[in-house]
């Protein structure tokens, strides 16, 4: 640590070595599970494929999540998200947003503009709210962004279970739980409101 540095870094827990080793490679994303709160876990996705691939994953303590992801940031990696039983990858900072699914690169924005997977480029200041949808019985589930009067396809997740008649009720919080959490985070990034 610099002697002149306020604040002392954060100590890298050996346990943190293969999320180290693994991020080393190039395109790859460290991302934490919203499945399950009261049992963190850790990954690294590499993203330069479809769809992202897991290349390293840790169970963390509950008591020990804030200071892995402080020592993460210590090291210049920008702790993401992901939802466990899905392709969905996504992380933020104040200047960029950016989520993968098992298409590759869904969307991707900045300050000024807000680019998708289909070639579309909406200029950020004319997103005027994130849109999610639940099909009928569970059979797809949708985030769209509005902008003017057009909506945009941002990613979709199909359940083949419910088009062989199967219920698809135990899966349903687990479905709303990634639309949820990211839902959240994208229309807080683009500051922009969730309509129903």
């Amino acid at each position: 640590m610099d002697a002149s540095s306020d604040t002392p870094e954060t100590p890298m827990p050996d346990a943190l070595a293969p999320i180290l080793a693994a991020l080393a490679g190039d395109h790859t994303v460290a991302a934490w599970d919203v499945e399950n709160p009261d049992a963190p876990t850790l990954s690294v996705f590499e993203v330069s494929s479809a769809p992202p691939r897991q290349l390293a994953y840790l169970p963390v303590p509950v008591a020990e999540r804030k200071a892995l992801k402080s020592a993460l940031a210590d090291k210049g990696f920008v702790n993401g998200s992901y939802c466990r039983g899905t392709d969905f990858v996504w992380r933020h900072t104040d200047e960029v947003f950016e989520l993968w699914s098992s298409e590759g690169l869904a969307l991707a924005a900045d300050a000024n503009e807000v680019r998708l997977a289909d070639g579309a480029v909406l200029p950020r200041q004319q997103v005027s709210a994130l849109v999610p949808s639940l099909g009928a019985g569970g059979v797809a589930r949708k985030l769209h962004l509005r902008a003017g009067s057009a909506s945009h396809l941002i990613v979709a997740e199909y359940d083949p279970a419910v088009g062989a008649g199967i219920d698809p009720a135990p899966r349903e919080w687990d479905d709303v739980r990634w639309m949820s959490a990211l839902g959240y985070k994208l229309a807080r990034w683009l500051s922009v409101p969730i309509e129903a």
